[in-house]
């Protein structure tokens, strides 16, 4: 023995730390490789949840155009109906109307019969004062 201190004790107890550094070690290794893992898996899931957001915003935006499609269909139909409702009736057929606006065939075929002998009066009549 030396003084205050065995030679064999102090060379258990570095044995003792040298085995407990040599196994912090080891555990900080593993801890290294578990956190890289972790880092690749929390990518993944944030990669995951992104495409799932993506998606979800997809389908969100598809129905919407859906619904504005929907929509515009309505409001064009509704237009429709309220200026058909708006519209001035249709009028019936009237005899007397129709051969004002549209003369059918000649005037004797008509009916009537023209007088054109009053039209020989101003034949060859020259300029009035």
């Amino acid at each position: 023995m030396r003084r205050g201190y065995d030679p064999d004790e102090v060379q258990r107890f570095l044995g003792r730390v040298a085995e407990r550094l040599r196994l912090l070690e080891v555990e900080l290794q593993q801890q290294g490789v578990r956190a890289e893992l972790l880092e690749r898996r929390s990518a993944s899931a944030a990669e995951a949840a992104y495409t799932r957001i993506s998606r979800h915003l997809t389908d969100v935006l598809r129905a919407a155009d859906q619904a504005a499609a929907s929509i515009r269909a309505e409001a064009e139909r509704e237009a429709r109906a309220a200026m058909t409702a708006s519209a001035p009736p249709a009028r019936a057929p009237s005899p007397v109307r129709d051969a004002a606006v549209e003369p059918q065939g000649e005037p004797d075929d008509l009916g009537f019969d023209l007088d054109l002998s009053s039209l020989d009066l101003f034949e060859g009549a020259g300029p009035t004062r």
